[in-house]
């Protein structure tokens, strides 16, 4: 009986201890650092001018474009090209979702580059 009290004694214990053991919170990782938001912001309003100045879509997809620009496609990957306008093409929402859903036929079309293509690559002249 001695040993089943004292294994109940140091069971109550460690619970007593679990419960008022205070865990730090966990705080999540950032979804976008703030080096980002900065780059992000200037993107936004440098993005905001350039639909301005190019109005017209120039991807033109048969049955689906509209006409006017929408969006800003990247024909390269982002990242650290995110503000280099030369890879940058003026393109309506329809359209845009199209080069995403066909990437093999807008590679063709020359609506994108491969990010592994070397630089000297220029990009399409639409």
């Amino acid at each position: 009986m001695r040993k089943a009290e004292e294994t109940a004694k140091r069971d109550a214990e460690k619970l007593a201890k679990k419960l008022t053991s205070v865990k730090p919170k966990r705080v999540p990782v950032r979804k976008v650092s703030e080096k980002q938001k900065v780059k992000n912001m200037e993107y936004s309003e440098r993005v905001k001018v350039w639909k301005v100045e190019n109005p017209k879509c120039k991807a033109n997809i048969e049955n689906l474009c509209v006409g006017y620009t929408q969006d800003c496609h990247h024909q390269k990957k982002r990242g650290e090209l995110l503000m280099v306008e030369k890879y940058w093409i003026p393109v309506c929402r329809p359209c845009h979702d199209w080069i995403r859903d066909n990437s093999d036929e807008a590679r063709k079309r020359g609506l994108t580059i491969n990010y592994l293509e070397p630089e000297f690559v220029e990009p399409h002249k639409i």
